[in-house]
């Protein structure tokens, strides 16, 4: 509980903050915009060494060099593969400043400014969308995953070409993320996914039916990935990484969280289309995230990192259930009830040591201490 305390202030702040947002002038709602952009920087660019994944960021930062740049990551003959745009990203940073810290807080700048332009852009409740942000893969995005953050943030962005049906900037801004991360390629065909016109019945069918595969504890993406071949190819590496069959359980918390969204978004289809035509991009979002879910659940680190892809159609919509509500009752209790969750997910995802919350500026242990702590959390599993 108290590694998770930090993260659960975070919401709890930005909980307050979003009331007082709601109730405010613009003055006031730019000076909270300000505060949170600050706080965010604080808060992930100036952490110290958490979570798992910094320790091959730190590594791969001292070791890049330009022998490691290739136009394609998908080329074989090499144990790993960087992305074009993220070694170059590195490579740049080394140049101007040679600290892991210092790349650290560069990264985060970005991102912050990507998020912070997105919701900005579309006038949104800042402090909640952070809120349900964070709660919903934000830190990990943040602070996990540095190399799929600026591209996810890129794509984010590049939402609005979707909307708008313009192409050839949305594709563009699909070439920019996929340099960062090759996962983006998946973001291409969204350009025509999202923009597909169901009805609720229809959406109501698909969405049970991942359901009903779930519950069935069906398989048929393991089956499939067996039969992929090819040495030394991008694809089998992560297939190995990433593809260790997990046993998901049935009834967990995420389960009822995930066929209570379902459930949501089917019985208020039409006010979210009514309120603006352009949330069937994030209705459809949703739905490929409960597919994902759903249907790759025999895989629980594939889903999660292609359920993570499209977990921007949660953001946008739980950001605008408690404006479409009718009744004030209803807008109270969805958002009592979106806190806890919220609260409950971040506590239990950030119990484990490996979270303990540091920063460089109010003191955290060096690399070295670090990487020692790391090896003994992990023997002691």
């Amino acid at each position: 509980m108290s590694y998770a305390l930090p993260y659960a202030l975070n919401l709890i702040f930005l909980g307050l903050f979003a009331l007082v947002y709601h109730q405010a002038n613009e003055k006031v709602r730019h000076i909270i915009t300000l505060t949170c952009f600050v706080y965010a920087v604080f808060f992930f660019g100036l952490r110290g060494y958490i979570w798992h994944d910094w320790q091959n960021y730190y590594i791969l930062f001292n070791d890049f060099t330009m022998d490691d740049f290739q136009i394609n990551p998908f080329l074989g003959g090499k144990e790993h593969f960087y992305e074009p745009g993220y070694v170059l990203f590195n490579i740049a940073i080394k140049y101007i400043y040679n600290d892991y810290v210092f790349f650290q807080l560069v990264q985060c700048i970005i991102c912050q400014a990507l998020l912070f332009r997105f919701m900005t852009r579309r006038r949104l409740n800042v402090p909640l969308f952070l809120l349900i942000f964070l709660s919903f893969y934000g830190y990990e995005i943040l602070i996990n995953l540095m190399r799929n953050s600026i591209s996810i943030l890129i794509i984010l962005n590049a939402l609005e070409y979707i909307e708008e049906r313009k192409p050839i900037q949305y594709f563009a801004m699909c070439l920019l993320a996929l340099s960062f991360h090759v996962s983006s390629i998946a973001f291409i065909p969204l350009y025509w996914l999202l923009n597909i016109k169901i009805n609720r019945w229809a959406y109501l069918f698909f969405f049970l039916s991942g359901v009903l595969f779930f519950l069935l504890r069906l398989k048929i993406i393991s089956p499939i990935l067996a039969l992929a071949t090819g040495n030394d190819s991008r694809i089998e590496i992560m297939m190995d990484i990433y593809g260790k069959l997990d046993e998901a359980k049935t009834l967990t918390l995420g389960f009822l969280e995930r066929l209570s969204t379902g459930l949501l978004v089917f019985g208020y289809y039409r006010k979210l289309l009514e309120k603006d035509a352009r949330n069937r991009v994030y209705i459809n979002a949703v739905l490929l995230y409960l597919i994902i879910v759903f249907f790759f659940y025999e895989m629980e680190t594939v889903s999660t990192r292609l359920g993570i892809l499209v977990i921007f159609g949660y953001w946008m919509i739980y950001c605008q259930f408690p404006q479409i509500f009718y009744f004030r009752n209803n807008k109270i209790l969805f958002c009592s009830l979106l806190m806890v969750y919220c609260l409950l997910k971040t506590i239990g995802y950030n119990s484990n040591g490996c979270y303990e919350y540091q920063n460089h500026l109010l003191g955290c242990r060096s690399y070295e201490a670090s990487v020692m702590r790391m090896h003994k959390l992990e023997e002691e599993k």
